[in-house]
Order: C-alpha cells, then sequence, then structure tokens
C-alpha cells in the first residue's frame, strides 16, 4: 500500500511538473502570436506613413509647379490650395512620426520624381489638362489608402490623422473633378 502511495504521489507530482511546463508553453504561443500581430501593425503603419508622406510630397511640388506653370487661375488657385493643406498635414504626420521613432523619406523616390520631372517641361493648356487629370486620378487613389488605412491602424494618433486628412484629400478630389468637368 505504501508502494501505491509513493506511485501516485510521483505520478501527481510528475503531472504537476509537466503541467508548469506546458501552461508557459502555451502563454509564450500567445505571446508570440500578439508580438507577431504588433509587428505587422507597425509594419503596416510605417508602409502607410511612408506611403502618405511620399504622395504628399509629391503633390505639395506638383502643387507649386502649378502656382507656376498653370495658365488656368483654378488650378493656380487648387496648386496653392494643395501646397497649403500637404504641408499641414506633413507636419502632422512628421510630430507622429517622431513619436514612434520613425523616420519620413527626406526626398522624392525614384516614382514619384518621374510623376513630377514629367510636368517640369509643360506649360498652358497640356500642363492643365495633364495637372488636373493627375490630381483627379492621384487623389483617387489617396483617398482608397487612407479609407483602407483608416480600418487597419491601431496607433490613435495616426488613425486620428487619417481622420482629419481624409476630408482634406476628398475636398481636393472634388475641386479638380469639377475643373476637368469645364475643361471637357
Amino acid at each position: 500500500m505504501k508502494k501505491l502511495n509513493l506511485v501516485v504521489v510521483l505520478l501527481l507530482i510528475g503531472g504537476f511538473n509537466l503541467l508548469c511546463q506546458v501552461v508557459p508553453a502555451q502563454q509564450s504561443d500567445v505571446d508570440q502570436k500578439d508580438l507577431t500581430s504588433r509587428d505587422q501593425d507597425i509594419e503596416m503603419e510605417k508602409k502607410f506613413v511612408e506611403a502618405a508622406a511620399m504622395k504628399s510630397m509629391m503633390e505639395m511640388k506638383l502643387g507649386q509647379l502649378a502656382q507656376q506653370e498653370a495658365t488656368s487661375t483654378e488650378i493656380q488657385e487648387l496648386g496653392k490650395t494643395i501646397v497649403k493643406d500637404h504641408t499641414t498635414a506633413a507636419k502632422k504626420l512628421e510630430r507622429i512620426v517622431e513619436k514612434k521613432n520613425m523616420d519620413l523619406p527626406a526626398t522624392l523616390d525614384e516614382k514619384h520624381q518621374k510623376k513630377v520631372d514629367n510636368f517640369t517641361d509643360k506649360s498652358g493648356e497640356e500642363f492643365d489638362r495633364d495637372f488636373i487629370n493627375m490630381m483627379v486620378k492621384d487623389h483617387k487613389k489617396d483617398i482608397a489608402m487612407f479609407e483602407k488605412a483608416q480600418q487597419d491602424v491601431t496607433d490613435p494618433n495616426l488613425k486620428e490623422y487619417i481622420d482629419n486628412t481624409l476630408p482634406v484629400l476628398k475636398e481636393h478630389l472634388e475641386i479638380a473633378e469639377n475643373i476637368q468637368e469645364k475643361m471637357e
């Protein structure tokens, strides 16, 4: 009987030790999943921030060109509005990025620089037409990107930035579409 009790006690101790090893392993799996999810969120937010900054920088440069090269006063005014609004948005994004220890691109990448370069030799009606077509097309893409990010982003400061910037992008699109209609 003593041997049986000893066996039961040893089994209980062994089972307890096994349980202690399994529970931390399961907890570790949960922690790993949380970490992976957070890493994915951070990576997605980083990609959004970089894309938003790049597009904003490009549109500011194009807005400056519109103020100089457009023949239409409406397009010149749109260029001025785009520069003002995107500068404000860029400053807000920069403050958020500083808190998150992320970096914003300092210059345009090759793809976006080519888009700007395509306008440097244009003037007059050609500039006006191509500029307004690009503003409509790019603002539609920007809005889609911001709406997706609005659903995906978890950082409250970045979410607020998106919520505040999205209506401005929609306003730019509406103005650009109205100008585009008049030009057709």
